[in-house]
């Protein structure tokens, strides 16, 4: 009878996830910057649909929620790679310690580079024959600690930076903004059986802002070979994507030499309409996984996949290799790959 009602919250749960998502239609599209604190870090959580925030028990926890950090046993190292569309390049870390009595702490750093791009002007609309790279880059100090032997929390702040590249014709200056954020979040343990629920708030801080100011180009004159422009004016602020998530996770079958995880997230962004992330795991003899996602309400992510190889270092610790592929559509797919290893 127990597992009839837990199956019918279950379905009524995710029903009413996807019902909340379908109504919220207006998406604030294009009104945040440094959009690289959207994409997933970590190939276990991408290849779940995202749906992580109660699954997360390593490192990569400070990318996702900071109040599964506290289940970090000692040490935990994570680095992941991740082969972005357009050619754009991804690279995480984050390395966790815990020391008993006091909480756990980690150190993490998130790094988009575009490449190289052509510099194209109202005159040399084909490109000028130099070129210029965009680069973002968040650094953070995390902590997290048990408040009761079921309740964590934890918290991080980070310094965001925005490197766009570009040279200001006013100040001769690289167009770069940058400011301060704040992630928090909390994991629950039910108490019945594995059933535990996550909540996260990340990326809350103040605008950003390019200083100095810019001039709009509005035309040319070939002849004296000079530009028209608009009055300077300064550089409007802008919002960072705030993300709220909201998650369960359980594990419905667990046996020794067999795990089988279910997922489900809620989020909710500033910049776009509220998105449900679903996810599975499934491990054999705690040495191979595979995984499964789907994202709803999303403009271009849907289904994602896995697979994990844990590898024992023998009194060292363990090393998991992970891999997720993910297919958005229209732009293609996107190939991660990261390593977590605990010591």
């Amino acid at each position: 009878m127990k597992k009839i009602i837990i199956a019918m919250l279950g379905i009524t749960l995710i029903f009413g996830l996807f019902q909340y998502a379908a109504a919220q239609q207006f998406a604030k599209v294009g009104t945040a910057g440094t959009q690289f604190l959207k994409i997933g870090a970590g190939a276990r959580n991408v290849g779940m649909g995202n749906a992580c925030i109660a699954v997360v028990t390593d490192a990569s926890s400070v990318f996702w929620n900071t109040g599964a950090l506290a289940k970090v046993q000692n040490y935990s190292v994570f680095l992941s790679h991740i082969q972005w569309i357009a050619d754009i390049q991804l690279n995480a870390f984050s390395v966790a310690k815990s020391f008993p009595g006091i909480g756990t702490f980690a150190v993490s750093g998130l790094f988009l580079g575009s490449g190289e791009m052509d510099v194209t002007t109202y005159q040399f609309q084909e490109g000028t024959g130099e070129t210029f790279s965009k680069n973002d880059m968040s650094i953070g100090i995390s902590y997290s600690r048990y408040l009761t032997d079921k309740f964590s929390f934890g918290g991080t702040v980070k310094y965001l930076r925005e490197d766009y590249g570009t040279v200001n014709d006013l100040t001769g200056d690289d167009e770069v903004a940058s400011v301060m954020a704040f992630d928090v979040g909390a994991l629950y343990q039910t108490g019945f059986k594995s059933l535990r629920m996550g909540i996260s708030i990340q990326n809350f801080g103040p605008e950003m802002k390019i200083p100095g100011k810019y001039k709009d180009i509005i035309g040319f004159d070939s002849k004296t070979q000079t530009y028209t422009t608009e009055p300077a004016d300064d550089y409007r602020p802008y919002h960072i994507p705030l993300l709220f998530r909201a998650g369960v996770a359980m594990e419905v079958i667990e046996t020794s030499k067999n795990v089988i995880t279910l997922a489900a997230d809620l989020v909710h962004l500033n910049d776009n309409v509220e998105q449900v992330d679903l996810g599975a795991e499934y491990w054999f003899n705690k040495l191979v996984a595979v995984r499964a996602g789907y994202v709803h309400n999303n403009d271009t992510a849907r289904f994602s996949a896995g697979g994990s190889l844990n590898l024992s270092l023998s009194q060292l610790g363990s090393a998991s290799l992970d891999y997720s592929y993910s297919d958005f559509g229209v732009l293609d797919y996107v190939n991660q790959m990261s390593i977590t290893f605990q010591f």
